[in-house]
């Protein structure tokens, strides 16, 4: 079991001794950078938990595993944000280069890891916002169902090429229709009635990404299921941001601490799932930016020609940054990290190349608790990036001013 799950030797040793000792809690958090793997520990963690056989191999050729391998299980539930045209890109990509039965596999479970976030008793009485996205959905389980590993023969490279694009527009398409970002209080209501009203023999997984951008309502709702969760239901909620959850749910939850896959441990990742043989991406973050258009070398770049009009008499944001980097939710999240690295940066050297204006430690200080904000508003609020960035610009700017 477990045997998918690269490099987290820790966190894989620490589930496998409390399910062989009967310790594993009905409630657990994952914390971890992005790209650490939390998703694909609890989708695993899950397949093991429903194993027909008791085993839980990779290969268990049980109806349960096989259904779980295919992120078809009924009994799991997937809830919350995460890169998902960024992972069907790259999945994509993978499976045009090699045209095997992994990247057929990669590239199912890639595109259901948002499609199942629409089961349809999740959205009971609230269809009608789905209205604009179910031709979509459907068409992607279609490509699904035509390239994933029990489809028919691929087609040929050109006529692949077309469809895995198309796959890649669609999963846009989803995400800029509708905001899975956080996750409503109807749903997770939703999810509680789901896990009394099945029978308690059946075990049920509910997997929450990034539990930290819950809003109040939806937070206490998940907190009632919290305490009294039924037997053999299990909830696994990920973060990046322990900090973020609330205490009243780190009490009712057990924590598994997943390291940053960095160096070796990315070029394995990289070389065994993604099979791309090179030395040239110190981490995950800088392979998954080159399918988002935007390239490691240059993002730098363009934080500092960000700052710099910001900080100069007469400065414009920038036209380039604005419908390059401000159009897209991912890549916006992307510059704020790389702006707070640079801020810190300046902070600890007192300025920033080639530009005579220096900033207070408290203007400092307010800019980058504007940027988490900026960060919670994207997330939570569904507020569209471009907004943001210019509110940013426009707050630095008068502070220079």
């Amino acid at each position: 079991m477990f045997e998918n799950i690269l490099s987290q030797p820790e966190v894989v040793d620490r589930l496998k001794q409390d399910l062989a000792g009967g310790t594993l809690p009905p409630s657990l958090l994952f914390v971890g950078q992005p790209y650490a793997g939390k998703l694909s520990t609890a989708l695993e963690l899950a397949r093991v938990l429903s194993c027909e056989e008791g085993r839980g191999e990779w290969n268990c050729p049980c109806k349960s595993c096989e259904s779980h391998r295919l992120l078809l299980a009924p009994n799991t539930v997937l809830l919350g944000g995460r890169y998902f045209t960024t992972e069907v890109a790259a999945c994509c990509d993978t499976l045009y280069r090699t045209q095997n039965l992994s990247g057929r596999y990669l590239f199912a479970r890639s595109v259901r890891k948002l499609t199942r976030r629409f089961d349809a008793f999740l959205w009971e009485g609230e269809e009608s916002r789905l209205t604009r996205i179910t031709p979509t959905l459907s068409r992607l389980e279609e490509l699904v169902f035509e390239l994933g590993p029990n489809g028919s023969p691929l087609p040929p490279p050109e006529e692949l090429n077309k469809r895995l694009e198309e796959a890649v527009t669609l999963v846009r398409k989803v995400e800029d229709s509708i905001s899975v970002l956080s996750v409503p209080v109807g749903i997770v209501r939703r999810v509680a009635s789901w896990v009394h009203l099945t029978g308690t023999e059946t075990t049920k997984v509910i997997i929450l990404e990034n539990a930290d951008r819950l809003l109040d309502a939806s937070r206490n709702a998940l907190l009632k299921l919290l305490e009294e969760p039924p037997s053999s239901v299990y909830l696994i909620l990920t973060t990046s941001r322990r900090n973020a959850i609330i205490p009243t749910i780190l009490s009712r939850v057990r924590t598994y601490n997943f390291h940053p896959r960095i160096g070796p441990s990315a070029r394995e990742v990289l070389e065994r799932i993604f099979k791309v043989e090179s030395a040239e991406y110190p981490d995950l973050e800088s392979f998954f930016l080159l399918f988002q258009g935007v390239k490691p070398s240059a993002l730098r770049g363009y934080v500092v020609q960000f700052l710099r009009s910001a900080w100069e008499e007469e400065g414009e944001l920038p036209a380039e940054i604005a419908m390059g980097l401000f159009q897209d939710r991912e890549k916006f999240r992307i510059f704020l990290q790389e702006l707070v690295t640079l801020l810190q940066e300046i902070l600890r050297n007192r300025s920033l190349p080639n530009v005579s204006y220096s900033p207070s430690l408290s203007q400092m200080e307010k800019w980058i608790l504007l940027i988490r904000k900026s960060v919670e508003s994207l997330e939570v609020l569904n507020v569209h990036p471009q907004l943001l960035g210019e509110r940013l610009f426009i707050h630095m700017r008068s502070d220079y001013a």
